[in-house]
């Protein structure tokens, strides 16, 4: 019990982001033209990659040497060589760079604009550093305030400068940027013991500085893949289609983003839980079954819902957003997609067969660019929200298939193709303007909690 309230005060934090996410959606979109939100989720999708290069997955190493290395500043003191000399090599580049990359991310006359790239990359790296070393020293109500103070910090400065300055995409890099730095600063000063050693002398323990690196440097390729993954559908946007496109895409990945709340609830405890229940009786794989039963129950309702829903986000939203509505509901497969694989996959974790999720990664990546390639040109940003369906569906069939294989328990997969069945009828009649929509989300309703009645009972036992 103890495990998972900890648990729930880390998770409290990602909760509450994903609703402002979903409430300042609407609010920004009355202030920013789609295009302009388009130009903005470009310079996101730039400033993940330069992160992700940054940082080396240091983060990774220092949270794994935390608990085994008795001065923690010094542990801090030796991972920031690297971290700033990563950071110095990106800051040359998009200086030699800034003007291809300017006409490729924004168009832009302004190619200054380009250096923003590396005031969020300051604050980025600064961040993750101090939010890693929060969560290592537990403290979890601090670590959810920080992302909060970031959420709200996000927004206003957002709005602020929207309003009393320029309504463009600079007001929401803007907003990413002061809420990066303020919530980076605040971090610093809820663990400033760790911090204040980094400036007492402490010398740099360069055999330990070697050996964070050779740990963290093999997690920088999955994670760039990862990236390629997640944002191959705003670089072929970009390529075959236009800004406006992009930031109609990027306004209903933010809608979608409201069921990460349950992937997120769930994620949080289910792999210490999941492993507990492994150790503990690993012939017993009821418990397995029933939560991906629920698990499928839970998101086809909530997916059939929100479909159902789509009337309210034509009030919310400008006209200018309308052509959210066919996006949205492909997107909400993917985190259903994700969670319930986070079920099936359990056995490569369990085997330490580690290295299957690289080769699952590349399948999906490769599915999400094929299709990619082949739907975006014609579709735009509804091909793009396709693309993606169809690359997560690999990516939950490669986790199942190999998971299962190490770690087998009964799925009823009848089930789980009529709950399917049922959300991607929903999905299509949507794409048409069928009157027929709330006829199959109603009878999928029903369908969905009459099979798994006896699921949604046994989950309370657990």
């Amino acid at each position: 019990m103890n495990l998972l309230k900890t648990l729930a005060k880390f998770s409290v934090g990602t909760w509450v982001q994903a609703l402002l996410s979903l409430v300042s959606t609407p609010v920004i979109a009355w202030l920013v033209a789609p295009e302009e939100f388009g130009k903005s989720a470009m310079f996101i999708l730039a400033y993940n990659l330069t992160l992700n290069v940054a940082l080396l997955a240091i983060d990774q190493g220092f949270a794994r040497f935390y608990n085994e290395t008795v001065s923690k500043e010094t542990l801090l003191k030796s991972c920031l060589p690297p971290l700033i000399a990563t950071f110095a090599i990106c800051a040359i580049v998009i200086e030699l760079a800034k003007k291809p990359i300017n006409e490729f991310l924004f168009n832009s006359s302004n190619e200054h604009v380009v250096h923003l790239i590396t005031l969020a990359l300051a604050g980025g790296i600064m961040l993750r550093l101090s939010n890693v070393a929060l969560r290592m020293k537990g403290m979890a109500m601090r670590y959810s305030a920080v992302q909060i103070l970031q959420a709200v910090a996000n927004f206003a400065a957002t709005v602020a400068y929207a309003l009393f300055v320029e309504a463009s995409f600079i007001a929401l890099i803007f907003g990413l940027i002061v809420s990066q730095i303020i919530a980076a600063i605040v971090a610093v000063l809820l663990y400033w013991q760790i911090w204040a050693g980094v400036f007492k002398g402490l010398k740099i323990n360069k055999p330990l500085m070697k050996t964070v690196l050779l740990y963290s440097l093999p997690f920088v390729p999955t994670f760039l893949l990862d990236w390629l993954f997640q944002g191959v559908d705003r670089t072929f946007l970009r390529i075959f289609s236009n800004f406006t496109q992009i930031g109609l895409y990027a306004t209903a990945s933010k809608i979608a983003y409201s069921l990460n709340v349950v992937q997120t609830g769930f994620t949080t405890f289910w792999f210490p839980y999941s492993l507990e229940r492994y150790k503990q009786d690993p012939e017993n794989t009821a418990p397995f079954s029933t939560v991906f039963n629920v698990l499928t129950c839970v998101f086809s309702l909530l997916i059939l819902i929100i479909i159902m829903s789509q009337k309210i986000l034509l009030i919310l939203l400008p006209k200018s957003y309308s052509g959210v509505i066919p996006i949205f509901p492909m997107l909400l497969l993917i985190p259903m997609f994700y969670t319930i694989s986070e079920v099936t996959m359990v056995g490569i974790n369990f085997k330490k067969k580690t290295i299957q999720h690289l080769y699952i990664i590349i399948i999906a990546l490769c599915a999400n660019s094929i299709s990619g390639w082949f739907l975006i040109p014609k579709n735009g940003a509804v091909g793009a929200a396709a693309a993606m369906a169809i690359g997560y569906l690999f990516f939950f069939g490669c986790r199942t298939y190999l998971g299962l294989a190490s770690y087998h328990f009964k799925i009823n997969f009848r089930k789980f193709l009529i709950s399917a069945a049922f959300v991607l009828v929903a999905i299509i009649l949507t794409l048409l303007s069928s009157i027929f929509l709330y006829f199959v989300c109603i009878a999928g309703i029903f369908v969905n909690i009459f099979m798994y009645k006896s699921d949604l009972i046994n989950i309370k036992k657990l």
